[in-house]
């Protein structure tokens, strides 16, 4: 198997050493993003009180409770009201049944005209209770994702209490988020976005003397995702807040949800393409599928978000594991995908830890991105699984932690993928994956001498080294690799080839000689293909008096 030459990267030139640093430093930057989002606000406030502290009996149909909120502003970003039941029977069983419920929202801006939200809305809500837990689960009854009034006002009856002869009470709950939440999720969403473009620059930067066609398939990733990275930093996220449109938010989903599946779809050909080269990577029998999986997963996602936020601004009573036929069933079709998505990602994994063996470069390459790439992956996968992945948090630590974890992961690959500062042009930048392990080889030799090309990992020098011969010897001082030994100031020549030196040192003695006057200094041919094949210098150019020779 033949694989294609790459463009050199910073990956190629760190020393386990420094690859080992920057990953401590990943996860040290990662850990203080964990511990700042733990000391930091909380994402909601909540406020509740009891129907039986407003002097409301709830057993009774006839029983309406209600309740105003107030001071609201658009940094509280959405409202959500709960109920609790309050079961009589817990110490002696649990409770399994469905309570109809009316519910109308009201909202005002001056507390005296109350302009109708929702009016007597009746829905049916399924009510769960723990054996031994005296408070039900709690149920969701409205869910305003604007905040358009500074006061809002619930009104709530339960239609069929009197049959539930189990309710001993009702906790309400109203909440909102958090202004202190709202103002660090800002801040810290715009220091992410401000980095992110700082990166794109430097890295686009550095790729700017090079043609696309010479970029390698990690630097071609890493251009689309750090393009998606902005995006998932959103720079229109503050609409979310201040417009009261669905649009904002539609498009911080999509940006959310696009980035996640790039990334996936990135972890997927990128072990499987590092590999391969580019003739074996056709778009219907390498991409396609690959697309189609991680496409599915985007539009599964996209369309019940679309779904969602349509039914809640057109009913603030929906309840989307309540109200949409089907939804659980996305969720497992959305588990199934990425069980297939994971075993297909071990697949090719395991391929690549088979492959790295015979390729030196191909195994560092992989090395760095798997040992990577297993971390963050480990996280991401269980955080869809469990839904703590999304737009929607649950704390500030969980918020950060994983804003703070992509933003990162694609920070350092850019970093190790970027093109060394002085490289030199593009004919100095291409590494072959074929180099074989054993540089000492006689396979190592011939290849060296034949390709042109070093079986280390540093493929170019200055010309103060070639020059002064010290890129012509290896770390130990020992006469270098063959590519070591073969160039001399950019030549094809190897000394390493005792057939290659005598036929030059006859080609020499059978050339025709020029008639010129012998000088001490003139040298023998064993000064140049002597012994010492380090000392060589540019020759002299003759002084302009010197008279033309004649030829005999």
């Amino acid at each position: 198997m033949e694989l294609e030459s790459s463009m050199k990267m910073n990956l190629y030139d760190m020393s386990k050493a420094t690859l080992v640093g920057l990953f401590t430093i990943f996860l040290c930057l990662f850990s203080i993003s964990v511990i700042i989002g733990a000391a930091g606000p909380p994402i909601f406030d909540s406020y509740q009180t009891t129907a039986l502290s407003q002097g409301v009996d709830m057993r009774y149909n006839t029983s309406q409770f209600n309740w105003e909120i107030q001071h609201l502003d658009k940094l509280n970003q959405m409202l959500i009201f709960k109920v609790a039941l309050v079961n009589g029977r817990a110490a002696r069983e649990g409770i399994n049944t469905r309570l109809t419920m009316k519910t109308s929202l009201y909202g005002s801006k001056d507390g005296f005209a109350f302009n109708a939200i929702v009016v007597d809305k009746i829905e049916s809500r399924k009510i769960k209770c723990s054996q031994g837990n005296i408070h039900c689960d709690e149920v969701a009854l409205l869910h305003e994702p604007f905040v358009h009034y500074p006061i809002y006002r619930v009104d709530v009856r339960f239609l069929n209490a009197e049959e539930e002869d189990w309710i001993q009470d009702a906790v309400f709950i109203w909440r909102v988020f958090n202004h202190s939440f709202t103002l660090f999720e800002l801040w810290f969403r715009f220091t992410f976005l401000v980095l992110t473009f700082v990166m794109l620059v430097w890295f686009s930067h550095r790729l700017r003397a090079y043609k696309s066609s010479e970029w390698s398939i990690e630097q071609k990733w890493m251009t689309a995702l750090l393009f998606s990275l902005l995006a998932y930093n959103n720079p229109l996220f503050p609409l979310t807040i201040l417009a009261d449109s669905w649009f904002p938010e539609f498009l911080d989903v999509c940006f959310f949800v696009t980035f996640i599946a790039l990334l996936l779809l990135f972890w997927l050909c990128i072990l499987d393409s590092i590999r391969k080269p580019a003739t074996a990577r056709t778009y219907i029998g390498f991409y396609l599928p690959k697309v189609a999986l991680v496409g599915t997963l985007w539009l599964i996602s996209v369309v019940v978000f679309t779904w969602q936020e349509l039914h809640e601004l057109d009913n603030p009573t929906y309840s989307t594991a309540n109200d949409i036929p089907g939804f659980i069933f996305f969720r497992v079709v959305q588990i199934l995908l990425l069980i297939g998505y994971t075993f297909w990602l071990i697949f090719v994994a395991i391929l690549g830890v088979k492959d790295r063996r015979a390729f030196p470069r191909l195994s560092v390459r992989i090395k760095y991105l798997g040992i990577l790439t297993i971390f963050v992956l480990a996280i991401t996968i269980t955080g869809i699984v469990l839904g703590v992945v999304g737009t929607i948090h649950n704390n500030a630590a969980q918020f950060l932690s994983f804003f703070s974890l992509f933003n990162l992961y694609i920070f350092f690959l850019a970093i190790v993928y970027a093109p060394p500062k002085n490289a030199g042009g593009p004919a100095h930048m291409r590494l072959n994956n074929m180099a074989p392990v054993d540089s000492d080889s006689e396979e190592a030799v011939g290849l060296g001498a034949a390709s042109g090309r070093r079986t280390h990992f540093r493929d170019s020098y200055t010309d103060d080294e070639e020059r002064s011969g010290s890129a012509l010897t290896d770390d130990d001082g020992v006469g270098g690799t063959p590519m070591n030994r073969g160039r001399i100031s950019g030549s094809g020549y190897s000394s390493s080839d005792e057939n290659t030196r005598a036929a030059a040192g006859a080609a020499v003695s059978a050339t025709p000689a020029i008639a010129a006057p012998a000088t001490a200094a003139s040298p023998a041919p064993a000064a140049v293909f002597g012994a010492q094949p380090l000392a060589f210098d540019p020759p002299a150019k003759p002084a302009a008096s010197t008279p033309t020779p004649n030829l005999i």
